[in-house]
């Protein structure tokens, strides 16, 4: 996949794969924000390299973005199934103040859009957002993260395309 290759690109718009599974800590507003806040970020960057294309054709790499993990782990570490750790932790619980780290996933693709062929797959996932008892996952929670998936995101395409491509025409 190279500049010489795919002069464009057709975007899709970011999904949740499966399907969205809110629960009681990440609600369907808070992963449809997160959803929509991906979806343009994803926009505001390729479009910064690349010229986007209207449909598939020749010279066109199809983006396909897919929310796969917004959830709350809350599983018990194996150093806390030790008896007295077990007590303090249940203590901590029950008290609201343990923190629990929250999963974010994004996964991407890239294909051709005439042949399908995979040009490149990837897996983010957002380390280091947590959540005290039952505190809910807001979009404001996971920003920080998503900006740094973005300019990860950035400088890959700069890389494979380089920092001369053409934004597409507005």
């Amino acid at each position: 996949m190279t500049r010489e290759n795919y002069k464009a690109v057709l975007l899709e718009p970011v999904t949740f794969y499966p399907k969205e599974q809110p629960n009681e800590q990440v609600s369907l507003g808070a992963l449809n924000d997160i959803r929509a806040y991906i979806d343009a970020g994803v926009r505001e960057v390729i479009t910064k390299t690349l010229p986007t294309a209207p449909a598939a054709g020749p010279g066109v790499v199809r983006t396909r973005l897919a929310l796969t993990a917004a959830s709350v782990n809350k599983d018990l570490k194996a150093y806390q199934l030790i008896p007295i750790a077990f007590v303090f932790t249940m203590a901590k619980r029950a008290g609201g103040d343990s923190e629990y780290p929250v999963k974010l996933y994004v996964e991407a693709e890239m294909t051709d859009s005439v042949t399908g062929e995979v040009l490149a797959q990837t897996v983010r996932e957002a380390q280091g957002i947590q959540v005290k008892g039952n505190e809910q996952v807001t979009l404001a929670m996971a920003r920080p993260y998503i900006d740094r998936w973005k300019d990860a995101a950035h400088l890959e395409i700069v890389q494979r395309f380089g920092p001369t491509a053409k934004p597409a025409a507005k």
